[in-house]
């Protein structure tokens, strides 16, 4: 449900025992006003948390302390594939990682201010992340910009640069899908395509989470997986992958019963100018010479047959819906199901090296 948090409290720690295991700072002002800031972590690190204490002035009442969690998962476990979907449990597992922490053995984060948040969710699509990346990466966010991005592949030695996702971005969220597996290098991630949503500012976690107070900010414990699950889904429905992805062809057919012969072939244009993801709405309708509107008008089409806008670079590819569960399945339940496609991989791959060992000639 949470993967990365950043978050603060207004708190007053002991110096005493901070000392020993957190690095202190103090810069003297001209007015004889001055900073202390305690740290403990980097904050460009996604190993661990970043902590920073600080205060200014005795006489100001309102020390702070920031937290960067980068994956609240790897807290749990030494991953961040778990589907931690119950806040309490969330809450446990930051405050029993934060009191191993010197000088924060009694804290409690429940009523932390929330500074950024990112959520996600695991689609199991088997052979198929690459295929929904293609599609993903046509289709358009309204108001949000649009970026393939790209991470050098980690698996045996084909070096080239891939497609490993799609971002979705403004100045304040951002929605990305990537390929689970690819970007963590870890086999037991094989098939999943990852959703995450992010919000980098409180102000549009604030307006999200529908919080009517001015004078307060979003807390920790507000957080519950009906929010996510709304969350997720807006972008889902937004972009169109609550509905089918199904080939070309279908979707000219749709089209065609629209009786407009003249938009029928701008949208086979349409079709083949697509394929260049880097084009944006705008460069599509300069290139077709066609009226604004006109591939709004196509995608809403499209969506009211129950079609996804966006289609896949194998033509001969229908896929399903992307669809989110009711609740996420109880810890157990996940670890098991990790355990269990971690023992079947192995194995395949321990048939295939010994199938490739039998089939070298003898020397």
């Amino acid at each position: 449900m949470i993967d990365t948090v950043h978050f603060e409290l207004e708190i007053k720690l002991d110096e005493n025992e901070l000392k020993s295991d957190w690095r202190r700072s103090e810069t003297t002002y001209p007015d004889q006003s001055y900073y202390v800031s305690y740290q403990k972590g980097r904050s460009n690190k996604k190993q661990s948390p970043y902590l920073r204490y600080h205060y200014r002035d005795e006489d100001i009442p309102t020390p702070k302390l920031e937290v960067q969690i980068q994956s609240v998962p790897k807290l749990f476990a030494n991953h961040n594939q778990l589907q931690l979907g119950n806040i309490d449990l969330i809450i446990l597992t930051i405050n029993d990682y934060l009191r191993t922490v010197a000088g924060l053995t009694k804290i409690n984060v429940k009523d932390a201010l929330i500074n950024r948040v990112d959520f996600f969710n695991d689609y199991d699509v088997n052979g198929h992340v690459k295929d929904y990346l293609s599609a993903i990466a046509t289709l358009e966010y309204p108001h949000r910009d649009r970026n393939i991005f790209k991470n050098r592949l980690r698996f045996g030695s084909d070096k080239n640069y891939v497609g490993n996702g799609v971002v979705f971005y403004s100045e304040n969220e951002e929605t990305v899908f990537y390929d689970k597996e690819q970007q963590s290098n870890r086999f037991i991630a094989e098939g999943l395509l990852r959703h995450e949503k992010r919000f980098t500012s409180r102000a549009s976690f604030k307006k999200a989470i529908n919080t009517h107070s001015l004078s307060s900010s979003p807390i920790l414990c507000q957080l519950n997986w009906a929010f996510v699950k709304r969350e997720l889904q807006k972008d889902l429905e937004i972009l169109g992958l609550d509905k089918s992805i199904q080939n070309r062809y279908k979707a000219v057919s749709v089209i065609i019963k629209t009786g407009n012969i003249r938009e029928c072939n701008l949208y086979k244009n349409y079709l083949l100018l697509s394929e260049h993801k880097e084009l944006s709405s705008i460069e599509l309708v300069q290139k077709l010479k066609c009226e604004p509107g006109l591939i709004r008008d196509w995608k809403k089409t499209l969506k009211e047959a129950n079609i996804c806008p966006g289609f896949a670079k194998n033509d001969k590819t229908n896929l399903p819906p992307l669809t989110l569960p009711d609740e996420p399945q109880p810890i157990l339940t996940q670890i098991k199901k990790l355990n269990r496609k971690h023992t079947r991989i192995a194995n395949s791959k321990s048939k295939t090296r010994e199938q490739e060992r039998k089939s070298k000639p003898s020397e």
